[in-house]
This record gives C-alpha cells, sequence and structure tokens, in this order.
C-alpha cells in the first residue's frame, strides 16, 4: 500500500500524482502553494527534481481538487495552519509556534 492510500487518498490522488511526478521529474513543476516559503526564503517557486513534493489541496475548490505540485515544506505548513484554523474555529486548543526569522 502505497504511503498517501494510508492516509486515506486514493485512485485518483495516485493517478494524478503520477502524472504531475513526471513534471517534477522533467524539472517543468514549480509551487502552487498561495505561499512558497521557499520563494519568501529568497529561492524560487521551481522544484528540483528529486526534493520531496506534494499535491497542494485547492481548499477553495472542495474537497479533492488540488492546485497542482508543491514543495513538502510549503504544503505542510499549509496544512498545518489550515488544521490550526479548523481547531480555532471549534474552539479546539491550538498549539502556539514561534514565528521563525524574529529575534527578541
Amino acid at each position: 500500500m502505497a504511503r498517501t492510500a494510508g492516509r486515506g487518498y486514493g485512485g485518483r490522488h495516485q493517478r494524478l500524482r503520477g502524472q504531475v511526478r513526471q513534471q517534477v521529474d522533467a524539472g517543468e513543476a514549480y509551487c502552487t502553494e498561495v505561499i512558497c516559503l521557499e520563494e519568501l526564503d529568497g529561492r524560487s517557486r521551481w522544484i528540483e527534481p528529486g526534493t520531496p513534493w506534494h499535491l497542494a489541496h485547492d481548499r477553495a475548490a472542495g474537497p479533492g481538487m488540488y492546485l497542482g505540485p508543491a514543495h513538502e515544506r510549503c504544503n505542510t505548513s499549509e496544512g498545518a495552519a489550515w488544521g490550526n484554523a479548523q481547531r480555532a474555529r471549534s474552539g479546539e486548543e491550538v498549539a502556539h509556534v514561534e514565528p521563525r526569522g524574529i529575534v527578541c
């Protein structure tokens, strides 16, 4: 079983990921997250072949919809922000993390 299948992603996700993998492997993929942390750090949205990447969810379009490829770091950060926002709306306690790069 593939790692993503174990987290509830089905055949459609696997097929789309396979298609996008071809773009990533060919060096033709760019991060589709609204906020690309790599770009903010002075690098680019380009996803280097062989580096970890995810399919970014398009939360505005609804469940099971995707924006396209994203750096793993950018996608997990967006997912954490989305999850924290969901918990905050439900009244559940949200973990607090200090913003990086700020010196007090």
